[in-house]
């Protein structure tokens, strides 16, 4: 079954706010063309361009906000991270964004991993110790 998360997550490599705006932008042209035909004015086409705009950058905004709610209210649902596995947590709240090797000095400089997980307003960064159990949350960002 597709979640939610992973059709926004799919939309957001296709389309930012922009294109949706210019792709709505485009329509609302089209369809102020189409009136524009049977009266004779250019008035409807501009029109149409404007109010095109504004309704995409509108439904990006309300996709986008949504979409980093959900990242941010699995996180929370997982309740404390710490302990847990990455597979238990890439399991819950889906595939991390990125990695870097770290060293954690309150460990007698172990090598662990930064994995961090992002979306348009929220970002969590993970830190995992070398046997892949997470030792707590290094950063969150709310944007």
């Amino acid at each position: 079954m597709i979640s939610f998360q992973i059709i926004i997550q799919k939309y957001q490599l296709i389309m930012n706010n922009h294109s949706l705006a210019i792709a709505c932008a485009l329509i609302g042209a089209g369809f102020g063309g189409f009136i524009s035909a049977s009266s004779g004015s250019f008035l409807p086409v501009v029109l149409g361009l404007f109010i095109g705009c504004f309704a995409g950058y509108f439904i990006a905004g309300l996709i986008g906000a949504n979409a980093s709610s959900l990242l941010q209210k699995k996180f929370q649902e997982m309740g404390t991270l710490r302990g847990k596995t990455l597979d238990e947590i890439v399991a819950s709240v889906g595939a991390f964004s990125s990695m870097t090797p770290c060293t954690i000095t309150d460990r007698n400089n172990e090598q662990g991993k930064i994995y961090t997980w992002n979306s348009d307003n929220y970002e969590i960064k993970l830190l995992f110790g070398a046997d892949g159990i997470c030792v707590g949350v290094n950063k969150e960002t709310i944007k």
